[in-house]
């Protein structure tokens, strides 16, 4: 368990906190910690089935499943956590080998994937507020893979229009328009044997 701040931390404050081993994820919302649940196997495992999809495009060191927090622009300190991204070129020799943390000076992530968990407090977590803090970063493609609803949402760019796709409806994405997965491959891969 985090030990929970009395009083709002800076980015600077969390990023030094954070140095200690601790195993889990974390966000910060406006300066206050919070530890990310321990998924859903299906979120798992659609999170890897997504990354070797990605992998057949990109080399490793461009993706991320959950190990790179994204510092957003917010009236508090605040980092998000997404379960996949795909980072920018740049972010390669800017990240290097140590902590995982893409400042505000650096360029935005290409494309950041969140699968909702079970919850309402989840479910607008992903819908809303993520949503909010990715478009103000700049993030130029946003997905939400959603179990419940059999669905993927996907916004592309500034205020984010929603796109919804389910079945077998494919998703197109103008970060790799070479990446052919439609709706049910991303939330059946967990029934794939």
């Amino acid at each position: 368990m985090v030990q929970v701040p009395v009083q709002p931390l800076t980015a600077e404050e969390y990023l030094r906190l954070k140095s200690w081993p601790y195993e889990g994820r974390l966000e910060l919302e406006d300066g206050y910690i919070r530890e990310v649940p321990t998924e859903e196997r299906i979120n798992t495992l659609i999170e890897l089935f997504l990354i070797a999809e990605l992998l057949k495009f990109l080399p490793v060191q461009r993706l991320s499943l959950g190990q790179v927090e994204v510092e957003v622009p917010a009236a508090k300190a605040r980092f998000r956590n997404p379960d996949v991204m795909v980072l920018h070129p740049d972010h390669v020799s800017l990240l290097g080998n140590g902590r995982g943390t893409l400042r505000l000076p650096m360029p935005p992530p290409l494309l950041v994937v969140e699968v909702v968990s079970p919850g309402i407090d989840n479910e607008k977590r992903d819908y809303q507020d993520k949503r909010k803090d990715y478009a103000a970063r700049g993030v130029l493609e946003y997905w939400i893979v959603d179990p419940a609803k059999q669905s993927v949402s996907r916004w592309v760019g500034g205020e984010y229009e929603d796109e919804v796709k389910t079945g077998p409806e494919r998703i197109v994405s103008s970060v790799l328009p070479q990446l052919d997965l439609s709706a049910q491959d991303l939330l059946q891969a967990h029934r794939s044997v």
